[in-house]
């Protein structure tokens, strides 16, 4: 991303928040040490960006899951 990490996006979510927003992190295999601090920030998944399809479509069902509304 030019002029922005993925950390700095997470930190301006924090200031400008979207609500119900998920974000998923990608960050090469050296990115892995980011991961901790991309939670404290708001990150709802992190992974390396290799990832198999399989795992990637899992990932993003899971987070729109979490965005449905549930019926009480």
């Amino acid at each position: 991303m030019p002029d922005m990490t993925g950390l700095d996006v997470l930190k301006w979510l924090q200031i400008n928040p979207v609500p119900g927003l998920k974000v998923a992190m990608f960050a090469d295999s050296s990115g892995t040490s980011l991961q901790p601090k991309a939670f404290q920030l708001g990150a709802s998944f992190f992974s390396s960006k290799i990832v198999d399809s399989d795992e990637l479509i899992r990932t993003v069902r899971s987070l729109q899951a979490d965005l449905e509304p549930t019926s009480e």
